[in-house]
């Protein structure tokens, strides 16, 4: 069985933004409803401006497709100028690992991605650190699936095995990977964390997040936001989420929460401590994270229309990253890649690539 990495799955299932009141981008202001919505009829949501034009060092378009054939996925950023992607031959099997250089267009091959015979997941859940790219696959076994953590340098070369497990069935299956200190660092579906083949100590039925930062619950396909509650490995911080007078969870970072009304007609941003800020933005109904701990990428309504838009929650903007559909067009919103830096959509030619890191 063949499946979608986590961040184009999320992306594909986001939901149409709950109804209600929406925010007039560049006001802070609740807006009328559209026409069709509940309640009555008024004018139409102001245009929600354009995320180059609000952020232009942090926002990249990248074909999607290579000169010689293949798609492009992008994976994550290494640095400010370059993207990790691979090149798919066929749907959801990623051939080779190269980068795209965001000033030049330069395109450099690091590595072939070996698919192993009977492969039922092919390379997901791409990370670096330390000078190293790993990813991980799984083929059929004797008992189970045969989970594989590969590497290979980030300067290229030949991508190799560095851990494998036996997995009876999906809890077994990597949720998130991390390098840290040399060592693969990684959780399970079943929970826990573990560095190289041992679980970290106090980490049960908890998850990676963003290195150091793990959490539970942990990445959830429906109910309330994943990561509640986050600890920092290194430092010890703990954040616990708020509780449900606050509203459903939909989003956590590091140090907060956003936590939804009933029916998502408004939102709120609670910090560790207990604070709260009424927040301008109606969330939908499916997990997300706050990236960075600052940045929500969600759907927003324009004009009766829905439009995939990128929060930052602390400035109260939103920038707008393609364009709106309609509610009989199909619609595919931008999500997070695993690093938690990076964020994609993808249009009919190319791909908008943002980076967190460069939005100050």
């Amino acid at each position: 069985m063949r499946e979608l990495p986590k961040w184009a799955l999320a992306a594909a299932a986001v939901a149409v933004v709950a109804g209600g009141g929406a925010w007039v981008a560049g006001t802070g202001a609740q807006a009328p409803r559209p026409a069709g919505m509940a309640g009555p009829a008024v004018a139409q949501v102001a245009v929600i401006p354009d995320a180059q034009s609000l952020w232009p060092r942090a926002v990249h378009r990248v074909p999607r497709t290579l000169p010689e054939g293949g798609q492009v996925v992008p994976r994550l950023l290494l640095d400010s100028t370059t993207l990790l992607f691979t090149a798919e031959s066929s749907f959801e099997r990623a051939d080779a690992l190269l980068t795209y250089d965001l000033a030049s267009g330069r395109v450099t091959r690091l590595a072939d991605i070996p698919v192993p015979e009977g492969s039922t997941v092919f390379a997901s859940d791409f990370a670096a650190g330390d000078g190293e790219v790993v990813w991980w696959t799984a083929r059929k076994g004797r008992e189970g699936a045969l989970v594989e953590i590969w590497r290979v340098p980030v300067s290229g070369g030949t991508a190799e095995v560095a851990l494998s497990m036996t997995a009876r069935d999906r809890s077994g299956y990597p949720t998130a990977l991390a390098v840290a200190d040399k060592k693969i660092v990684y959780s399970l579906g079943a929970g826990g964390v573990y560095r190289g083949t041992r679980l970290v100590p106090g980490t049960e039925g908890r998850y990676l997040l963003n290195w150091p930062w793990i959490g539970s619950p942990g990445p959830r396909p429906h109910g309330d936001g994943s990561f509640a509650s986050v600890r920092n490995l290194r430092t010890g911080q703990t954040r616990e989420a708020a509780t449900a007078a606050a509203g459903k969870i939909v989003a956590c970072g590091f140090t907060k929460c956003l936590h939804a009304a009933e029916q998502g007609r408004s939102s709120t941003l609670v910090a560790a401590d207990g604070s709260s800020t009424p927040l301008p933005i109606v969330a939908g109904g499916v997990p997300r994270r706050l990236l960075k701990d600052r940045f929500l990428a969600t759907a927003a309504p324009e004009a009766g229309r829905r439009r995939p838009v990128l929060w930052d929650v602390d400035r109260g903007v939103a920038g707008a990253l393609g364009p709106a559909k309609g509610p009989a067009e199909p619609f595919e919103g931008a999500w997070a890649m695993p690093d938690g830096r990076t964020v994609g959509l993808k249009l009919d030619k190319e791909w908008v690539i943002v980076d967190l890191e460069a939005i100050s």
